[in-house]
């Protein structure tokens, strides 16, 4: 990756950016190879959801996650590639080591959310078409408490038209420093809308031939899910839908993810899968679930219930010793307190232990989802034992449900989040997708009580 001081070619103006540009296609014709032009720019606070409802297309992929203050999106794709196969986390990996060689970067540099991201979205299983996709979006907001970061990305082939995709980037340039984005029309209200959940007695069947498969000494736990289909009269709305969440759930991590093929994945998620920055990783132990209360007294009556299950506290448990121990088998020496604390959300409360370590020379941000992925909250413990159970316990694709989707930077910082409460929208309908964790001692009513506590959350706001 090549860094340009923001004057090397002279006062940030048209002529700048014409002869930045000219340097990056010298270097392509030089070596027969496109390179990566990047501009930053700091500009006044945006909001990045505004920006991608204005300048999104269906036709080309997105992604957007935003958790509190910070927020990144990130649309159209000036290069990408999927993988599927138990090798995509190695083809992704060479995908952005091989693109960074190729990054030439200029303008305001000096912040966290500076220069091109690598936007990623993992389905859960590997065998999916496609299992993973990374791409480098043309334009990308970044928003923090700190800062606001706009950036422009160009594909520069040796024969790329300068004068057209200078003039290009300039009216982008304009248009972030003076907030001038165009207001789109949103999609009307869907109307009325129609639930086709799977059959209550389904879901039932399969938790007890989970809990079947628990007998033996094998298996600790696994995780059951199910999906609900929306019909509604009109298109649903995605990025609209967004909004809601976010608003409705301000603890999660709210996320909208594009393949570029109409359809859209939105949710709210409470699951951070890693996240590595300034030398250190955080990732989390999310497992183990309780309703709020109507009030104060009972919301901390469920609350200690929850810490005191033993049925939820053992779950907890593994899935902490799980990522423990992946952790430890790669030389990771993980930070983690004796017990889990309560994650309080707007409809429902879980058991959370934050785990924190120093991030190993090397090792960036997908070396990291790799190891972690699945987390027995969302597979099942032990996970090679686990996992071949989910194709007989679940007769449907899980898609993009229970993967993870974020973005990494060019040395391996970044964030990823685990993609749950999630909704696929395509056109007028919705398939809503929620889960739960099987061990000795659960209950089929109660696994599904659960669920629809999930899915409810989720229909509400479609």
């Amino acid at each position: 990756m090549e860094i340009i001081p923001a004057h090397h070619f002279g006062a940030p103006d048209e002529r700048g950016l014409a002869a930045f540009l000219s340097h990056c296609r010298e270097q392509a014709r030089a070596e027969g190879a496109p390179r990566l032009a990047s501009i930053s720019l700091r500009v006044p606070d945006l909001d990045p959801l505004a920006v991608l409802r204005s300048i999104r297309e269906p036709d080309e992929p997105h992604l957007y996650l935003e958790r509190g203050d910070f927020s990144v999106s990130g649309a159209e794709a000036v290069a990408q590639t999927t993988a599927s196969g138990p090798d995509r986390f190695a083809r992704i990996r060479q995908f952005r080591e091989e693109w960074t060689t190729r990054i030439v970067a200029t303008g305001d540099l000096d912040g966290w959310l500076t220069g091109p991201l690598f936007f990623l979205a993992f389905a859960f299983a590997d065998e999916e078409e496609p299992a993973a996709r990374v791409f480098v979006p043309k334009w990308q907001v970044g928003r923090s408490a700190e800062e606001c970061i706009a950036v422009a990305n160009l594909r520069v082939e040796p024969d790329t038209d300068l004068a057209a995709e200078g003039a290009r980037i300039w009216r982008a340039h304009q248009t972030f420093s003076q907030r001038a984005f165009p207001v789109r029309e949103g999609a009307g209200p869907a109307g009325k809308v129609t639930a086709h959940p799977e059959p209550p007695e389904l879901f039932r069947d399969r938790v007890r031939r989970a809990l079947g498969a628990l007998e033996g000494e094998s298996l600790d736990k696994i995780v059951v899910a199910r999906w609900m289909d929306l019909q509604a009269e009109h298109d649903f709305a995605p990025l609209e839908t967004l909004r809601t969440l976010r608003e409705a759930y301000p603890g999660c991590f709210a996320f909208s993810y594009a393949p570029g093929d109409g359809s859209s994945w939105i949710g709210a998620s409470p699951e951070r899968l890693v996240r590595v920055e300034d030398g250190r990783l955080e990732t989390e132990a999310l497992a183990g679930s309780a309703p709020r209360g109507e009030d104060l007294a009972s919301d901390d009556a469920h609350g200690r219930a929850l810490l005191e299950s033993d049925k939820d506290t053992r779950e907890h448990a593994w899935v902490v010793r799980a990522i423990e121990r992946r952790l430890r088998a790669r030389g990771i020496e993980p930070e983690i307190p004796a017990h889990p604390g309560l994650l309080r959300l707007s409809n429902v409360q879980h058991l959370r232990t934050p785990i924190r370590a120093p991030r190993p020379p090397g090792c960036g941000l997908s070396d990291l989802a790799e190891i972690l992925h699945p987390t027995p909250a969302v597979g099942g413990s032990p996970r090679e034992v686990a996992l071949p159970l989910l194709e007989d316990f679940e007769p449907f694709p899980r898609g993009l449900y229970t993967g993870f989707l974020g973005w990494e930077k060019p040395g391996g910082e970044g964030e990823l989040v685990v993609a749950l409460r999630t909704a696929h929208l395509l056109r007028n309908h919705a398939r809503l997708y929620a889960g739960a964790g099987i061990v000795e001692g659960s209950q089929p009513d109660a696994e599904l009580h659960e669920t629809e506590l999930k899915l409810a959350a989720l229909a509400q706001n479609l």
